[in-house]
């Protein structure tokens, strides 16, 4: 292999694959990246065996070759470089890195170890923005759940109604909904990603302007991005039937600014217990909105904003921060929060933005 590339395109392609590799001890050629250099590109992968990445980087190259190099220390050796471009040869199963005062041999694995990754060439084809994807799956994959005990729970649930793709997570203390519109086709299919494997997806779609093409089978997902292929596998389960849990109305809605409400949860974490117990009382009467939250070690505070409240009166406790975490992924000045009642879960939505929906369930004292 002889190879020659922009230091500042190899370093900006390389996050999009090291962040994959990993320390892996029973097989070790999962902590490194297969480049491959031919037809002036540089072809780079990286696996888990749960998702894969392949980047293509165009560059100069003289020699064909095939390398397997640890993904580690290959990217912090890039990040050091200061010159404006770098030559890559290979050097019996490693490979030396050139600049034009220093040079770096990197010792490699055997490319036979290295596993394929997988093709997805039939399914249903989707066509969305990378952004709109990148938001999509950030706005719902923090509410899943991390533990593996129930798979369909740790995964993030998508599927196409009326020309959106809809992206839902839940931990079964809290669910979140968000729609983003697709650019072409369907997928009649849901799937399930494992979530881990859709926050990588939403970091790497994040680096890149332009289409995402996503080919959806029954075990996997392939992503065609530019210069970038993602492939994810995906679970065999049933994701719960969470319409039935979003309430369609509730008994008392208030109506608040974003920003009013974040500052006083802030406050008021001060204050919360080891569980984050924050109590919300409502009256009709009051254009107030009340948090109160006690902590037997720190003391108690009770605080209030602004707000135009409908309906019954009411006082409700829920975990402050799945109540916080939800704020920056509202695009909306004004947000709704709508209670079902007592014992009953919480309807946040933005009062401009109908493509997102999150609910949380009340806490018992």
């Amino acid at each position: 292999m002889k190879a020659v590339c922009k230091t500042k395109d190899l370093l900006q392609e390389l996050q999009k694959v090291v962040k994959i590799a990993g320390t892996n001890q029973n097989l070790p050629i999962l902590s490194t990246i297969l480049i491959s250099a031919s037809n002036n590109d540089l072809v780079i992968r990286s696996t888990n065996l749960d998702i894969g990445v392949e980047i293509v980087l165009p560059s100069v190259v003289s020699e064909d070759g095939l390398v397997a190099i640890p993904a580690d220390v290959f990217f912090k050796t890039i990040q050091t470089v200061q010159d404006e471009s770098i030559a890559l040869e290979d050097d019996d199963g490693g490979i030396i890195v050139k600049t034009k005062v220093n040079t770096t041999k990197i010792k490699g694995q055997s490319v036979d170890e290295f596993p394929k990754l997988p093709v997805v060439e039939g399914g249903d084809v989707v066509e969305v923005d990378t952004q709109t994807l990148f938001e999509g799956i950030t706005a719902v994959v923090y509410s899943s759940s991390t533990t593996t005990i129930r798979p369909e729970l740790s995964s993030v649930y998508v599927y196409s109604k009326n020309k959106e793709l809809v992206f839902v997570a839940t931990d079964s203390f809290r669910l979140a909904e968000k729609r983003i519109p697709i650019a072409k086709g369907s997928a009649p299919e849901s799937i399930l990603i494992p979530y881990k494997n859709a926050a990588e997806i939403a970091r790497i779609t994040h680096l890149v302007e332009g289409t995402a093409s996503m080919r959806i089978e029954e075990t996997q997902v392939g992503i065609h991005l530019p210069q970038t292929y993602i492939t994810t596998r995906v679970i065999d389960g049933a994701f719960p039937n969470y319409e039935q849990i979003i309430p369609q109305e509730g008994v008392v809605t208030a109506t608040l600014l974003k920003h009013d409400l974040q500052n006083l949860l802030k406050k008021t974490s001060i204050f919360t217990d080891s569980f984050n117990h924050i109590t919300f009382s409502l009256n009709s009467k009051e254009k107030e909105f009340v948090a109160r939250a006690q902590n037997s070690d720190v003391g108690e505070t009770t605080d209030s904003i602004p707000a135009k409240i409908h309906g019954e009166s009411l006082e409700i406790g829920f975990n402050l921060r799945y109540v916080l975490e939800v704020l920056p992924y509202i695009h909306s000045e004004s947000i709704e929060l709508i209670f079902a009642g007592t014992g009953k879960p919480l309807l946040i939505k933005g009062k401009s933005d109908s493509s997102y929906r999150y609910v949380v369930m009340p806490m018992n004292r």
